[in-house]
């Protein structure tokens, strides 16, 4: 056992382990209960699997956006991670 009960129990220790990288969840379950709670649990964003299509590239905008606004590099898994 991993000691991670779901998705967001891994979202959460990817926040506090991992700052720099915005975890973004995909999901089959209904995605406007889980926006609620997805700043608790360290998720940046959250996309569901039947319109993955047209909701992931428009955060990975936002992503973008924000990481040029902010000047901060995307993470390097070699040295960031």
């Amino acid at each position: 056992m991993n000691g991670f009960r779901n998705g967001l129990d891994l979202a959460s220790r990817f926040a506090g382990d991992f700052p720099a990288i915005l975890v973004i969840m995909v999901t089959v379950f209904d995605t406007s209960w889980l926006e609620q709670r997805l700043a608790n649990w360290g998720a940046y964003g959250i996309v569901s699997k039947q319109r993955i299509d047209e909701e992931l590239p428009g955060l990975l905008d936002r992503i973008h956006f924000l990481r040029a606004s902010t000047k901060r590099p995307l993470p390097d898994n070699k040295t960031d991670c």
